[in-house]
C-alpha cells in the first residue's frame, strides 16, 4: 500500500524529535482528518449518531404536568401508622397494580387564595389540597407554583398547622430526563421549630408503570432528604415519585424515618394512582 501523505509527514515529525506534533498527526491520519481524498471523517458518523440518541431521550417539561386548579387524583394507599411491605428497583417495568388500599388521598388542585394561609405564600399559585378517607385530621394545602424551569414548594397549612419553607423546594427542574440532578437546602419552621432540610434529587429511571388507573410510561424520582433537627446526626428519608407524562404523580413509596438504605422493604406510605 502506499504511504500516505500524513504518514510521511509522522515520519518526518519523529526524525526531527516532534513527538507530539507526530502523535497529533497520526490521531488525524487515523481519523481521516487532513487527508488529501476529500472524503468526510469517519468520526463524525458516530458523532451525528450520538448526538440524535442524546435528543431522542424521553424528557419531562413543565407542560407535562396538569397542576392547575380543578385537576383532581385519587390515590389508594396504606392505612395510618401501618407499615407496608415493598419491593422495587431503580430500572422499569414497575407493576404496582396490588398494593395496600386501605385508605384513599385525593389531591385535589384549588386556587391558592381558597386554601388557608394563602397570605404566608406570595410567591405560589395553586395549592394542592390533600383530603384523606377514613379521615387523618384537617386537610391539608401545599402551596406551589409551576414555571418553565421548576415545580416548586413553598410549604403547607391545614393539617398539623402552618409550615414554611425559608427557599422554596424544586420539585421538579426541567427538562428533566435520566440522569437529571438537583439540590435544595432550606429550612423548614413550623409551630415552634425550626429544622435545616437538604433535598438531593434524581431522575433514576424510565419505563413501563402499571398502577389501579392503567399502565404509562413514567419517570421515577428519587430524593433523599436530610433533616437537621440538631441531633448528632440527620435523619434520613427516601421518597420515591413516578410522573407520567399528561397525568403528573401516578405513585409514590416513602421510606420509614432514618432510613439509610435506598431500596428499602418497609414504607411509611405507598401511594398509587386509582383514577385522574
Amino acid at each position: 500500500m502506499p504511504t500516505s501523505k500524513n504518514q510521511k509527514r509522522v515520519k518526518r515529525a519523529l526524525r526531527t524529535g516532534g513527538y507530539a506534533l507526530a502523535l497529533a498527526l497520526a490521531l488525524l491520519a487515523a481519523s481521516g482528518c487532513g487527508s488529501d481524498s476529500g472524503s468526510q471523517p469517519a468520526a463524525s458518523t458516530a458523532t451525528v449518531a450520538a448526538g440524535a440518541a442524546l435528543s431522542s431521550q424521553p424528557s419531562l417539561s413543565a407542560s407535562d404536568l396538569p397542576l392547575d386548579a380543578g385537576q383532581t387524583s385519587v390515590f389508594l394507599a396504606n392505612a395510618s401508622g401501618v407499615p407496608a411491605k415493598v419491593n422495587f428497583t431503580l430500572e422499569g417495568p414497575w407493576d404496582l397494580s396490588d398494593g395496600p388500599a386501605d385508605a384513599t388521598l385525593t389531591i385535589s388542585m384549588v386556587s391558592k387564595n381558597s386554601a388557608p394561609g394563602s397570605e404566608h405564600f406570595p410567591d405560589a399559585t395553586v395549592a394542592a389540597r390533600l383530603s384523606w378517607n377514613p379521615a387523618r385530621g384537617p386537610d391539608e394545602f401545599n402551596f406551589e407554583t409551576l414555571g418553565n424551569d421548576a415545580w416548586q414548594s413553598f410549604g403547607k397549612s391545614g393539617g398539623q398547622g402552618l409550615v414554611l419553607y425559608s427557599l422554596p423546594a424544586d420539585a421538579l427542574e426541567f427538562p428533566a430526563t435520566v440522569g437529571s440532578n438537583w439540590s435544595s437546602v432550606y429550612s423548614r419552621t413550623g409551630t415552634g421549630a425550626s429544622v435545616g432540610v437538604i433535598e438531593s434529587s434524581k431522575i433514576v429511571g424510565y419505563g413501563k408503570l402499571t398502577v389501579p388507573a392503567g399502565t404509562f410510561d413514567a419517570f421515577l424520582l428519587q430524593t433523599r432528604v436530610a433533616v437537621d433537627s440538631g441531633a448528632p446526626a440527620s435523619t434520613v428519608t427516601w421518597d420515591y415519585i413516578w410522573f407520567v407524562p399528561g397525568v403528573g404523580r401516578a405513585a409514590e413509596i416513602i421510606s420509614q424515618g432514618d432510613e439509610q438504605n435506598p431500596l428499602f422493604t418497609s414504607a411509611y406510605a405507598v401511594y398509587r394512582l386509582k383514577s385522574y
